[in-house]
């Protein structure tokens, strides 16, 4: 219902796109990212959800080649090396009995007590 109201006030003052995107301009984006072209923020007319001119060209790019899919594809690369580097560094530290990380997780120089299970 929110959105509907949305896209008719767009619909109705007719405020630049720009400034204050309705939710058919943020489909249009979204779909853009996956190489689907539409007009779904331009006026309803003839071939309506289509842009303006012709129909989508044939010799278009499928969707899982758009930049919304490389860009997923790229975050996802990120996130496995960053998870990497953390279990790496954590285990030369452990390894290593690295003093800096002591002594900041024990300021005050106290001993650590050993508990035996």
């Amino acid at each position: 219902m929110l959105l509907a109201t949305w896209e008719a006030a767009y619909r109705a003052v007719g405020w630049k796109p720009w400034i204050f995107p309705a939710p058919s301009h943020v489909l249009d984006s979204t779909l853009s990212m996956l190489n689907v072209r539409t007009g779904f923020g331009e006026p309803v007319g003839p071939n309506w959800p289509w842009p303006r001119g012709a129909a989508p060209a044939r010799g278009q790019q499928p969707w899982y080649r758009g930049e919304l899919v490389e860009a997923l594809g790229v975050s996802c690369v990120r996130l496995v090396i960053g998870f990497a580097l953390s279990l790496s560094t954590a285990a030369t530290v452990r390894r290593t009995g690295s003093t800096f990380f002591e002594a900041t997780m024990n300021p005050q120089g106290v001993p650590k007590q050993e508990t035996k299970l």
